[in-house]
């Protein structure tokens, strides 16, 4: 009997130390380095930047649509960030893809 209280009572404890833990890294809101520099679209010529948004679990997505100007695109690329930025700190792939002749979207997600 004391053997599984004991079993118990630890398996808390090392739940408990492992929320704990979890919290510590991935509880906490990732901000932007100071100095560091994000391209803008206005840096890339020929490239046209359109808003676009949509609603995800209650949420309002805010995107933009990246795109050659007059050009008849070959298909989609979708850029998702990770962690620590938003998306226009992958300007360079987006403009890369959109100057290939694709459309591009990428959006910011929730923090």
């Amino acid at each position: 009997m004391w053997f599984w209280i004991t079993l118990a009572i630890i398996v808390i404890i090392l739940f408990v130390i492992s929320l704990l833990i979890y919290n510590s890294v991935f509880g906490k809101r990732v901000e932007k380095v100071p100095g560091l520099k994000y391209y803008d679209v206005s840096e890339f010529p020929g490239i046209k930047k359109t808003p676009y948004s949509f609603v995800s679990k209650d949420h309002k997505i805010n995107g933009f649509i990246y795109e050659l100007e007059n050009n008849e695109p070959k298909g989609i690329v979708i850029v998702v960030h990770g962690a620590g930025g938003g998306h226009d700190s992958y300007m360079h792939e987006i403009c890369y893809f959109a100057k290939l002749g694709y459309k591009v979207f990428a959006y910011d997600n929730t923090g």
